[in-house]
């Protein structure tokens, strides 16, 4: 029986995260000029946590105590799915995105309530789902809505008209998957298993 060698898996695990950085893997691939145009950009809420270190602050100054009290309800989304909503939207040049329970991802009119578009997966496989059929959120990059599906495969659709943008999705679940919300990266869209 061959001995146990901590240390060679860890020299191993460290070649790898060097080899990474150094081909511009996941380490280096966002660079403080990414990080820095999301973080400024004070109109739209263009990534989960609005920002590439997950902040998930709002700069935005004109609702505090003084003006809390004053906000009224203006619209109601009806997305057509009886579920809970555990997503973060995204909005965009007025445009909000979200994908609800059984990964129906949906576009809005932020500012009228009218839907854009709607896309629905063709069939929907929760064999492998831990926690019923709830989804986290999409992403946006390089003019698609990426959003992970139930079943562990990843999917981009158009985001002006909702339209599929990617190869069938195959028959088979991938195993154990892990439905949080896919990160952009590059000409990618990455998401953790």
């Amino acid at each position: 029986m061959a001995k146990s060698r901590p240390w060679l898996f860890l020299l191993v695990l460290c070649c790898m995260a060097l080899c990474t950085m150094a081909l511009g893997g996941p380490a280096g691939a966002i660079s403080a000029a990414d990080r820095a145009l999301a973080a400024a950009d004070r109109d739209n809420w263009r990534l989960h946590g609005r920002t590439y270190d997950n902040q998930r602050f709002s700069p935005l100054t004109g609702i505090n105590r003084d003006t809390v009290g004053k906000l009224t309800l203006l619209h109601t989304l009806h997305t057509g799915v009886a579920n809970s909503f555990e997503d973060t939207p995204l909005e965009v040049d007025g445009v909000l995105y979200i994908v609800t329970a059984t990964n129906h991802v949906q576009a809005w009119d932020a500012v009228s309530g009218r839907q854009i578009w709607a896309w629905q997966p063709d069939r929907l496989d929760l064999t492998e789902a831990c926690c019923g059929p709830q989804a986290r959120g999409v992403a946006l990059a390089y003019g698609k809505v990426y959003t992970a599906l139930f079943d562990g495969h990843l999917v981009a659709l158009d985001a002006k008209t909702g339209s599929w943008c990617g190869r069938p999705i195959p028959p088979k679940p991938i195993p154990n998957p892990s439905i949080i919300t896919p990160t952009p990266w590059r000409r990618r869209s990455m998401t953790a298993w």
